[in-house]
C-alpha cells in the first residue's frame, strides 16, 4: 500500500478477508466505504480513475461480499 510505505506506518483499520486485505486509513475512511458498500445502488459514472472508489480492490465492489465487509466494518468501528 502506497502510503503505508511512504510514512512507514501500520495501517489499524485492516481485516482478512478471504485471501485478500480490507483496509481502511482512518475512521472517515471507514465510514465512506460502509456507506458505498452498503448501497443498494451502485451509479457508476462515465468518467473513471478519478475516484477512491475506482482505486480500491475488485473485491470492495463485488455485492456478493456486501454483508461479510459490512461485518468486517462493524468490528473495526468497534476497535
Amino acid at each position: 500500500m502506497p502510503a503505508n510505505q511512504f510514512f512507514n506506518a501500520e495501517l489499524w483499520l485492516t481485516a482478512s478477508f478471504k485471501s485478500e486485505l480490507f483496509w481502511a486509513f482512518n475512521d472517515k475512511h471507514l465510514e465512506y466505504l460502509e456507506r458505498y458498500i452498503s448501497a443498494g445502488l451502485r451509479e457508476h459514472k462515465e468518467r473513471t480513475h478519478f475516484t477512491l472508489l475506482e482505486k480500491l480492490p475488485k473485491f470492495y465492489h463485488e455485492a456478493k461480499n456486501r454483508d461479510s465487509l459490512l461485518k468486517i466494518i462493524s468490528k473495526l468501528k468497534n476497535k
